[in-house]
């Protein structure tokens, strides 16, 4: 049966075989996990003999999808390499994630991931010249956590660096890659290293980078050669950034060439008030914006804003402090803004801001369809009278439970189509979470309103297609009208990962093994 099947038809096959072990009672298989031994159905399969001919392209395909993402940790890299079987699988490879633990307990250890850094940047380079598409690039925490007593011998500190900038120069031998993630690496490299590689990236559509902890004192004098370069980018379209010193207000020069829709900022604490605003009033392409642990204080917006703002801003999400009533001025003029997420502190400016707003223009927030903003007690008459606006608009107003912007776990998968923040730390939640964690209103009810981000069909062929950020409004619950409750950090759990959009994203561990 198998040999008599189209190629077509091969694909959807191996995609209901993985959703069957995704499903496995008892055994739950979680794509991110990397547990190609725990894919039972697809290697019975793809092990099956049939004989060489008839089988082959069955197995192709299946082959396609285990190698489909390649994740390469430091510690394994001697064995990769050796294995003669990496060539003849890195054609499948569409996206590559990199982990490297610098190992810095002695002088022995720091030696060995020294030369381990060079053989990963030797498999990174296998897949120069084939379809890669995306490429994740991870540094340990720990190492911009604190200065290990290794590395206050400068040769070390050297070694190390020339070593790193080494991986990362060769990302501008893959001129096709579309998304690019970088962890921890501008604690090890300078900016220039980054933002030549970034030139040399002409079809680069996501860029996320963080750091742990935001560098000080770092001389911004010279310009935003970081900005400059992706603001050069033409194919840009999802750009986030956390805890990046090189974000400055040299920034709201920038001239955007890519057709920018999404920014995450989470920290980039040398671009906050007047500046931040400007940043985002400069991008008037701008879809979807995601602010957290910002500030906007001291704001003049009759400087800043030239015709409609943010005339394609669909939704707006702001969680730090000090969020001023120009802001909401603002925003109530932004002609398509459906979905505005507000908390700050203290609690009441969001909503004494979104108030004054309709009070002062009677034909703002066009488009709005929900708003999620700090708690306030139910029998608060601010509150009670914006709920009363919602039902007359068709607005779902809802509230969040007591919570701050500090007490939330974060997703732990990162998603190159979300806005949202991914890593060890914590933050506050994102638009889901909340949506999930804030008093549903009884009136009016948009429960059948299902916001899905449209994934990237086109690029499906290509890489690893992104989830789909499924955001729907919560079901019905009753509201606790005696007193605020409280939320505790349980539930504010993520949304449970397993709706992926397409089996691309589903990763499996490298094992020296083959079909």
């Amino acid at each position: 049966m198998l040999n008599r099947l189209p190629a077509e038809a091969l694909d959807p096959i191996i995609e209901r075989l993985l959703e069957l072990d995704m499903a496995a009672p008892g055994n739950p298989i979680y794509p991110h996990d990397g547990r190609f031994e725990a894919a039972h159905s697809l290697r019975a399969l793809s092990e099956v003999t049939l004989g060489s001919s008839q089988i082959k392209p069955f197995q192709e395909a299946c082959e396609s999808f285990i190698w489909r993402i390649f994740r390469c940790v430091l510690e394994d890299c001697d064995e990769m390499a050796a294995d003669p079987n990496l060539d003849s699988v890195a054609r499948h490879v569409r996206s590559f994630t990199a982990s490297m633990r610098i190992d810095t307990e002695s002088d022995a250890s720091f030696t060995q991931t020294i030369e381990w850094m060079g053989i990963m940047d030797n498999i990174l380079n296998k897949f120069s010249d084939l379809n890669l598409k995306h490429i994740r690039l991870h540094t340990h925490a720990q190492l911009v956590q604190g200065t290990p007593s290794i590395l206050e011998d400068s040769a070390n500190l050297d070694r190390l660096q020339i070593a790193h900038q080494q991986i990362i120069s060769s990302l501008s031998n893959f001129p096709s890659l579309t998304a690019l993630d970088l962890e921890n690496c501008f604690a090890l490299v300078s900016e220039d290293i980054v933002s030549q590689c970034i030139f040399q990236l002409p079809n680069l559509v996501r860029f996320r980078a963080q750091e742990s902890a935001l560098k000080p004192d770092l001389d911004l004098t010279q310009g935003s050669r970081l900005g400059e370069s992706l603001a050069s980018r033409t194919k840009l379209e999802k750009l986030s950034l956390k805890n990046l010193a090189y974000v400055s207000p040299a920034w709201c020069d920038l001239n955007w060439q890519g057709p920018l829709t999404s920014l995450n900022l989470r920290g980039c604490g040398n671009l906050e008030n007047q500046a931040l605003l400007r940043f985002i009033l400069s991008i008037p392409s701008l879809e979807k914006i995601r602010l957290q642990d910002h500030h906007f204080r001291s704001l003049d917006i009759f400087t800043d804003i030239h015709g409609i703002p943010f005339p394609n801003l669909e939704r707006f999400t702001f969680l730090g402090d000090s969020l001023e009533h120009p802001l909401f001025d603002i925003l109530a003029e932004a002609p398509l803004l459906e979905k505005v997420h507000l908390h700050s502190t203290p609690v009441r400016d969001c909503l004494r801001g979104m108030q004054r707003s309709i009070e002062v223009s009677h034909g703002s927030w066009a488009s709005l369809r929900t708003v999620i903003i700090s708690f306030i007690r139910p029998d608060d008459p601010e509150r009670i009278r914006l709920r009363e606006w919602g039902v007359a608009r068709d607005v779902a107003v809802k509230f969040h439970f007591g919570i701050t912007a500090w007490n939330t776990p974060e997703l732990q998968v990162f998603d190159l189509s979300s806005d949202e923040e991914t890593g060890n730390g914590t933050a506050a939640p994102n638009d889901d979470q909340a949506d999930h964690a804030s008093e549903a209103e009884s009136e009016p009810s948009d429960h059948s309103e299902a916001e899905s981000e449209p994934s990237d069909h086109s690029e499906a062929e290509s890489e690893p297609s992104d989830h789909s950020e499924a955001e729907s409004e919560p079901s019905d619950a009753s509201e606790a009208e005696s007193q605020p409750s409280d939320a505790s950090e349980a539930e504010f759990e993520p949304e449970d990962d397993s709706d992926v959009s397409a089996p691309e994203d589903w990763e499996f561990v490298w094992r020296p093994q083959t079909l």
